[in-house]
């Protein structure tokens, strides 16, 4: 054993240095890329999310306010394609703001896709259609379901640990609700009292914000989904 503070002894503690510095900088990089990338592709699969709910809850209300029901809606984003001149440019700076959350999370507008389905009220069984009570005097008119995906790359760091990049996707049913005055004779409901009379069929995602149909393909709600009579394809 060499006299400490020899020239061997420094050379041994030196060797074990540079060894923990080759092995732990690739490590400490990795952890450091990670903790800024992570939070950023978390922050654009939300921004998916919200996306897909607004064309939902768009799409719903579009359907109800032109009485379109069935197949293609004039004027939808994200082509926004319409001959009446309002109404495309009022689907242009819809979608404007949605296109610029989406970019400004690293997400490629350019390579959005998706659907969007019939009213639930097209439903080909009676009892699966809307009207239904939500709670107490909340009634649930109509539904729409839309899915979405689209490329996120974000920035340097994310490029680092996602090269090719990520292809996120989601989905949301848009709810039409309307508050209703119980008339003499009609039993009193107070929230939760009746129930959810509509169940969970017009719900695609938990509270958790997991999709019900992973842990049951036969989910209720995806079967009712998929019955719908057609779904209009778009893309950005």
């Amino acid at each position: 054993m060499s006299p400490t503070g020899s020239p061997e002894g420094r050379n041994q503690r030196g060797g074990a240095i540079s060894l923990w510095v080759v092995l732990m900088v690739p490590v400490m990089l990795g952890l450091g890329l990670a903790a800024m990338a992570v939070p950023q592709r978390l922050a654009a699969e939300h921004t998916v999310e919200s996306t897909a709910a607004d064309l939902a809850t768009m799409a719903v209300v579009w359907r109800d306010t032109t009485n379109q029901l069935l197949g293609p809606l004039d004027g939808f984003p994200p082509d926004c394609f319409s001959d009446d001149a309002e109404a495309a440019a009022a689907c242009h700076g819809f979608w404007g703001v949605l296109a610029r959350d989406l970019n400004s999370q690293g997400v490629d507008i350019f390579s959005v896709r998706g659907f969007y389905g019939d009213s639930y009220t097209a439903a080909p069984e009676a009892a699966a259609r809307p009207p239904c009570r939500i709670y107490g005097s909340t009634l649930l008119l109509d539904a729409n379901h839309v899915a979405i995906a689209a490329d996120w790359y974000g920035d340097w760091a994310a490029r680092q640990l996602w090269p090719d990049g990520v292809r996120m996707a989601s989905e949301s049913v848009g709810h039409l609700n309307v508050l209703f005055v119980e008339t003499e004779g009609d039993e009193a409901a107070e929230p939760g009292e009746k129930g959810n009379e509509c169940d969970d069929r017009y719900r695609m995602i938990d509270d958790a914000g997991v999709p019900q149909w992973l842990d049951d393909p036969q989910n209720e709600a995806r079967l009712l989904s998929e019955s719908l009579p057609y779904r209009t394809v778009f893309e950005g």
